[in-house]
């Protein structure tokens, strides 16, 4: 390990300018970092088992992800590792199993810009094993809906229109605002929070005039080389979104996602509730592996309830259980998403009749971005479409069955001109 010359790092507390063998590490997250263990694996001398009355460190981490969560702050760019052989149970019952911590329905994730990285290889990645159908990773807070003036670069006036409650740290959303801009500290005004008044420092300073604007929690986070485990009928979704929230940039890379039988399934991934328009804009999801057995309708990884854009699925492995006129990778309905990137998946779903896409079902029309090298294979022997006509998206070099034939290779589909 090595520091670049000539720069200064905050290694150990974080990794900024931080390289191996020249390479940056997690030069996007330079602030805390925090360590999270309750692996009964024989540790080395010195270190402490995994409590959440620990600080957090290498050699005295914290029992469970919600706790290390809860001791992050936005936008410093925090980073938790999990050790391997880490395990928890998220359930509302009481439900445990031995070396798992029973934790509460739901891992609520509040905090911008933090990254959990799990560590270890196969069995050893951090798991999460699902125990309800309501236990979910929630996203994102209820935002704060404000009108807001600045009349000196960098002082926002707001006052609040809903009974949202406005922390520092919140990312602030609006036709009229710079990408990036967070709420630095309260300047005057009574206690930020509720319906009233306030004047607020952003960060980068804006030199907008006025505008609604939404203050919003959950941004710009990222989950990677963990493991998930459905052990119940029917789990809605690994991650969901808040309702009313808003949850930019989230990116869920390396993870696998793993049904235990047909009847102890995902049936989600991702859920981007809500009637607002671009509300989970620049999701990535890449290089994961999916594992479905479930045969409930609906099981679907990604849905979408409104238009979203700048959205990423790469490189990921998924097979499905036959489930025929449902989706198995993305479902949008009436709402196009923009800016999308669809690359180089390896996709298996055996459904023999396709009515909507097999892989992407939509009926909007004003997609834009690009599908290609994509290996989509299906049993359809009528129509064969893995994504719905008309979206217009540009297509190169996808692969995908129509005839129905078993042991049969795909062609180019849609079909090259």
């Amino acid at each position: 390990m090595a520091l670049q010359l000539g720069v200064a790092s905050n290694f150990p507390s974080g990794f900024n300018n931080v390289t191996i063998r020249g390479v940056p590490i997690t030069q996007s997250h330079p602030g805390q970092v925090f360590w999270v263990s309750n692996s009964a694996q024989p540790s080395i001398t010195g270190q402490l088992t995994g409590s959440d009355g620990n600080p957090g460190t290498f050699n005295a981490p914290f029992a469970s992800l919600q706790y290390a969560i809860s001791r992050t702050a936005p936008m410093r760019g925090d980073i938790i590792f999990i050790k391997p052989g880490h395990n928890e149970y998220v359930t509302t019952a009481t439900l445990n199993v031995p070396g798992a911590t029973a934790v509460s329905t739901s891992t609520t994730q509040y905090s911008n810009g933090v990254a959990v990285v799990g560590l270890g290889t196969g069995a050893m990645r951090p798991t999460f094993t699902f125990g309800a159908a309501a236990a979910a990773f929630v996203m994102g807070s209820t935002p704060a809906t404000v009108t807001a003036s600045v009349s000196t670069a960098g002082v926002m006036t707001v006052t609040v229109l809903t009974s949202g409650t406005i922390l520092t740290g919140m990312q602030v959303f609006g036709t009229s605002i710079l990408p990036g801009t967070y709420v630095e500290q309260q300047l005057s005004g009574a206690t930020v929070g509720g319906v009233g008044t306030y004047q607020l420092s952003v960060n980068p300073p804006s030199a907008v005039g006025s505008g609604t604007l939404v203050c919003a929690n959950g941004c710009d986070c990222s989950f990677s080389n963990l493991l998930f485990v459905a052990n119940f009928a029917d789990v809605a979704s690994v991650f969901k979104m808040t309702a009313a929230g808003y949850v930019r940039n989230l990116t869920i890379e390396r993870c696998e996602f793993k049904d235990q039988s047909s009847v102890l399934n995902f049936m989600s991934i991702v859920t981007a509730a809500g009637t607002t328009a671009n509300n989970m804009d620049g999701l990535a999801f890449n290089q994961n592996k999916i594992a479905s057995l479930g045969t409930t309708a609906a099981t679907t990884a990604i849905k979408f309830t409104t238009a979203q854009d700048n959205v990423q699925i790469n490189d990921n492995f998924g097979n499905w259980a036959v489930l025929d006129n449902t989706a198995a990778m993305l479902a949008t309905g009436a709402n196009s998403v923009t800016n999308f990137e669809f690359g180089r998946n390896r996709l298996n779903k055996p459904n023999v009749n396709s009515t909507t896409g097999s892989f992407i079902s939509t009926s909007a029309t004003a997609w834009t971005g690009h599908a290609y090298d994509n290996y989509l294979w299906q049993l359809d022997n009528s129509a064969g479409i893995w994504i719905d006509t008309g979206t217009k998206l540009a297509f190169s070099q996808n692969f995908s069955p129509i005839t129905g034939a078993a042991d049969k290779s795909g062609l180019v589909n849609p079909a090259a001109v």
